[in-house]
């Protein structure tokens, strides 16, 4: 299998969702279940992590109850949701790419990037972690049971999380290169 592929999804105060870490097959993965139990959902945190700009974004389906879908609404009982891919950019060395939902439309979606290494001046492969550091849902809770606030969250040690502000490159094996704006619109330039 050709790397970039996606490792897992992972989310934390997700709508139907809640806090879990889903393994993704390489070649092949399904979600099943009745009506309403989340499987859209999946497929929405996939493209809201990257289209994070809530007027391009577009739910895949109508709501199970025909009730309007709102971005905010995912958040569940909590005030910062979060999903995150986690990227296996070459053999063994994974980055985690993400959303910062908030369960209100007063504050913005915060697209987010996880790495060993903030520092943004090497390689992805150099700032990328083992299979033994990747972050899961876990990490986003607190002892008391309670889903950390972003702003904790970027001063927590465990977890080097660059918030994307402006541009953002990453560098394949292949040496693509991969540009998200913060309006996260994104191309794939070879």
């Amino acid at each position: 299998m050709k790397n970039p592929i996606i490792y897992s999804l992972s989310t934390v105060g997700i709508l139907k969702h809640y806090n879990q870490d889903y393994l993704i097959h390489p070649q092949r993965t399904d979600f099943t279940g009745s009506n309403g139990v989340g499987k859209s959902i999946i497929a929405d945190l996939i493209q809201l992590i990257f289209i994070n700009d809530r007027h391009l974004f577009q739910f895949g389906t109508e709501g199970y109850k025909k009730e309007v879908r709102q971005i905010h609404k995912l958040a569940y009982k909590c005030r910062d949701a979060y999903a995150f891919l986690t990227i296996e950019i070459e053999d063994g060395k994974f980055i985690c790419l993400g959303v910062c939902i908030p369960n209100t439309t007063n504050r913005p979606l915060r697209p987010f990037l996880i790495t060993a290494d903030p520092n943004n001046t090497k390689d992805f492969k150099d700032r990328a972690f083992t299979i033994d550091k990747i972050p899961s849902s876990a990490n986003f809770i607190k002892e008391s049971g309670q889903i950390c606030l972003v702003e904790e969250l970027s001063k927590n040690s465990e977890i080097i999380m660059v918030f994307i502000l402006n541009l953002l490159v990453l560098m394949t094996r292949k040496r693509s290169i991969m540009r998200i704006s913060s309006t996260g619109i994104f191309s794939l330039l070879i």
